[in-house]
C-alpha cells in the first residue's frame, strides 16, 4: 500500500510556486469525470487546509474511488486524501446509510488487515466519528520515511487522510493537516445501541458540566483548591475533575497542541518519578482533548489524565489506581472521562 502511494506522490511532484496553505474543498462525488474535478471547489462535504495544491490523480479514479495528492517540496512532505464510495456495500446489506453495525464491521475488518500486515494502529474519535489512525514505515535509498493516516466513514464514503514525511516531522505535519479538517455538511447522526446506564450522573453546580459516576464509586469531599469533583471507591481508586481559569496565553492553543514531552518536562522537576508511558490526541464531547497514561515509580500508582480547554476554563481529569490493579479499572476510567459533557 505504502509503496504504491509513494509512486503516486513522486509522480505528481511539480516544482512550481504555490500560494501559502490554500484551502481545498473535497467531496465524495465520485461519479463526476476527472475533467470536471480540476476546479478548486467540489460538492461541499468538507474543507481541509494543505500547504500544497491537492490535485486529483486521474490514473486512480474509478466509479467508487478518487485520490487527491500533492507534494510540499520545501518540507519534503507528501499529502493524500482518498474517498471511497461505499454505496454498493450498503446496497448489498439493503441499507440506505451507515449504521453502527456497518461502521463497526468495516473498522474491525480494517484493523484485522492492519494486524496481519503488522502495522501499528490505534482507535480514536475524529470529529465525532469512529476512526483508526495507523502508521507505516519504509526506507527509500536508505532514507527512513514514515506515513501516518486516519480512516473514518461518513456520507456513504470512507475517507482517508494521509501524510508521508521524515519520521521526525510526520506527527506535526499530520496533526496540522487533520486538525484543519472541517465538515461543511454534517454527517448523519448514527444511532447508538443502548448500553447499561451508569449508576449516577453528577452535574457541577458551579460549571454546569455533567459526568457519569461509575458503579461502585461515589462522590466525596475534595480538599484541593481547584478540585470541583472527587469520586472514590472502596479500593482507594479515585477520579478527580480539576477546573481552573484559562490563562491569557492559552487562548491561542488547544489541547491538541500538547505533547507528552512538554508535559513530562514541566512536571519532572517537581516529581522526578513521573513518567508518561502513552499519549494521544482525542475528543471529549466534541472538544479537542489530550490524554496521557503516566506512572509514579515511588507511589506505585498509574493514572490516566485528560486535558481539555472549554471556553474560559481549563479542565484536567485524573483517574488513579495502584499499578498492580490499574488494568482492572482502565476501561472504567476511560468511559468516565469520555462521559464528560459540557453545558452548551
Amino acid at each position: 500500500m505504502i509503496l504504491c502511494w509513494l509512486t503516486l506522490l513522486f509522480s505528481c511532484v511539480q516544482p512550481t510556486e504555490k500560494p501559502d496553505r490554500p484551502i481545498r474543498t473535497l467531496t465524495d462525488d465520485i461519479n463526476k469525470q476527472a475533467t470536471n474535478l480540476t476546479g478548486q471547489k467540489f460538492n461541499d462535504f468538507f474543507t481541509i487546509d494543505c500547504p500544497c495544491d491537492l490535485q486529483i490523480e486521474p490514473n486512480y479514479i474509478n466509479k467508487t474511488s478518487i485520490f487527491h495528492k500533492c507534494a510540499d517540496l520545501d518540507n519534503k512532505t507528501f499529502y493524500r486524501v482518498s474517498v471511497d464510495n461505499q454505496t454498493n456495500a450498503l446496497k448489498q446489506l439493503k441499507l440506505q446509510d451507515f449504521n453502527e453495525t456497518f461502521i463497526k464491521d468495516f473498522l474491525n475488518e480494517y484493523k484485522a488487515n492492519l494486524t496481519r500486515d503488522k502495522t501499528e494502529y490505534k482507535e480514536t474519535k475524529f470529529n465525532g466519528q469512529d476512526a483508526i489512525i495507523y502508521i507505516q514505515s519504509i526506507a527509500v535509498d536508505a532514507t527512513p520515511i514514515r506515513s501516518k493516516s486516519i480512516i473514518f466513514l461518513a456520507h456513504k464514503n470512507s475517507f482517508t487522510l494521509s501524510v508521508m514525511s521524515n519520521p521526525k516531522m510526520v506527527d506535526k505535519n499530520f496533526d496540522a493537516f487533520i486538525n484543519s479538517f472541517q465538515w461543511t455538511v454534517q454527517p448523519t447522526i448514527i444511532a447508538k445501541t443502548k448500553t447499561q446506564p451508569q449508576t449516577d450522573t453528577y452535574k457541577s453546580p458551579q460549571y454546569g458540566y455533567t459526568i457519569n459516576i461509575p458503579q461502585g464509586f461515589w462522590k466525596t469531599s475534595a480538599t484541593g483548591k481547584n478540585i470541583d469533583l472527587k469520586i472514590v471507591n472502596d479500593g482507594g481508586n479515585l477520579i478527580l475533575v480539576n477546573v481552573t481559569p484559562r490563562q491569557a496565553q492559552e487562548y491561542s492553543i488547544t489541547a491538541h497542541d500538547y505533547t507528552a514531552e512538554m508535559l513530562e518536562s514541566s512536571i519532572k522537576p517537581y516529581n522526578p518519578n513521573f513518567n508518561i508511558i502513552k499519549s494521544e490526541r482525542t475528543y471529549v464531547d466534541g472538544e479537542k482533548a489530550f490524554l496521557i497514561y503516566h506512572t509514579d515509580s515511588k507511589t506505585k500508582l498509574n493514572a490516566i489524565e485528560c486535558y481539555i480547554y472549554y471556553k474560559d476554563k481549563a479542565y484536567v481529569l485524573t483517574a488513579t489506581a495502584k499499578t498492580d490493579n490499574f488494568l482492572n479499572y482502565e476501561k472504567t476510567f476511560l468511559t468516565t472521562i469520555k462521559s464528560l459533557k459540557f453545558k452548551k
